[in-house]
């Protein structure tokens, strides 16, 4: 079985880059009301349903936030809410999303992200696949498998399974 590991902001939910450092992702409400990116999260969906494929959420959140784990768990409940709570990861963000996994990160482990920093440390002991989602991918230098996060969400998931079955 093979366990795939979703990023949130930038692959699932949308994300602004101009908001980034802003105080506003401090905010109550910035979370839990980020608009879905429709392909991918019904992508994802899809893989869901996959008997072979162990589905988790892997995002990462700011220690000295008091709404961001609580708001990416109701983000979730509503648009993901088959998804376990013991199936969802927060890595503290700027630190390794591998190493936040509470078990050994291996070969059948994928981490699908939007960001080639998280990807590259991942790919020291799992696999990544990368999201391009349109604000991102600007210097190319992720060379790993890719998948375009507008393309139907039926292409996208088929895909990810042709990623992961390759093996």
């Amino acid at each position: 079985m093979v366990k795939l590991f979703v990023d949130m902001d930038g692959t699932i939910a949308t994300w602004d880059t101009e908001l980034a450092s802003s105080e506003i992702l401090y905010q109550k409400g910035y979370f839990n009301t980020r608009p879905i990116m429709e392909n991918m999260l019904e992508a994802v969906k899809l893989l869901s349903d996959e008997k072979e494929i162990e589905l988790f959420i892997l995002t990462s959140i700011f220690s000295d936030s008091v709404y961001t784990v609580e708001e990416k768990h109701e983000w979730l409940d509503t648009h993901l809410p088959h998804i376990p709570k013991e199936n969802r990861i927060f890595a503290i963000c700027g630190e390794s999303k591998r190493k936040s996994v509470p078990f050994k990160v291996d070969k059948r482990c994928y981490l699908l992200d939007d960001y080639t920093k998280n990807l590259y440390d991942w790919s020291l002991e799992g696999k990544g696949i990368k999201v391009l989602n349109g604000i991102n991918h600007t210097k190319g230098s992720w060379k790993g498998p890719v998948v375009e996060h507008s393309e139907n969400p039926l292409r996208i998931a088929s895909r990810i399974k042709e990623i992961l079955y390759r093996c």
